[in-house]
């Protein structure tokens, strides 16, 4: 399996991360030239990103689930989602977009991106906080009290 997935180059100068399919073709054991090629990497950028643990650690994951599950319907709207991303950022960018459109795109990818998700520790859902005090009684005693 030497095919290379996707033709979507990835800047690693500008933009860190990767992409899912960038994952996929090194979990499949796309050969270095052709991954190279596809992404527009120098060999000794592609030789970085083999040496980066969070990226290897990906690849391992993805073999894993590859081995297990094959090409996923998830693993293929993942890949999919990550290209419209660019499409929603010139869409909200776009003056002449529906404004109902570009608010609904920018709703969409707070929700996705986890931002709208319930509160975490030591904040209150309606944006206080929380304080626990411990007044050191003889049973370890702990009043738990919210201020907003």
């Amino acid at each position: 399996m030497n095919q290379v997935v996707s033709a979507n180059p990835v800047d690693t100068q500008t933009r860190p991360e990767w992409t899912t399919q960038l994952v996929l073709d090194e979990a499949i054991g796309t050969s270095a030239d052709a991954i190279c090629e596809a992404y527009g990497l120098q060999y000794h950028e592609y030789m970085a990103l083999k040496e980066n643990v969070q990226f290897m650690a990906q690849v391992s994951k993805m073999r894993k689930e590859l081995e297990k599950e094959g090409v996923s319907f998830r693993l293929k709207a993942q890949m999919q989602a990550e290209q419209y991303l660019n499409r929603s950022w010139e869409m909200v960018n776009d003056v002449e977009t529906d404004p109902k459109v570009r608010a609904d795109l920018i709703k969409s990818t707070v929700r996705w991106a986890g931002f709208d998700s319930p509160a975490g520790a030591g904040e209150s859902r309606n944006g206080g906080f929380t304080v626990n005090i411990n007044l050191g009684g003889r049973n370890g005693e702990t009043i738990e009290g919210e201020f907003e």
